[in-house]
């Protein structure tokens, strides 16, 4: 029995982790209408920054996850200004 309520948790934690990638995605291409296709980049970057900075640096999992939500957020607030932004007043035809 204990075997199934891990697994149900691992189901549940995973499931989360792809609703909330999908969500995502959604959010952003509902709000400029162009694919980010990049985004699955953005959450692979961030486990690395979380995995190196507490093995580098020993600092504790809870804060390396908050650095590294400030580390890809700098990033992405960076990539819509020199990608996106450009993009949103293009024609059609330029996306």
């Amino acid at each position: 029995m204990d075997l199934f309520w891990q697994q149900l948790l691992n189901g549940l934690s995973t499931g989360s982790v792809y609703t909330l990638v999908a969500l995502g995605l959604t959010l952003v291409f509902g709000v400029l209408h162009i694919p980010n296709f990049a985004h699955g980049a953005f959450y692979m970057l961030g486990a690395y920054v979380a995995l190196t900075v507490m093995t580098l640096f020993g600092i504790p999992y809870w804060l390396a996850m908050f650095l590294s939500i400030l580390v890809i957020a700098a990033l992405a607030v960076l990539t819509d200004r020199l990608v996106y932004h450009p993009l949103r007043n293009a024609t059609p035809l330029q996306h």
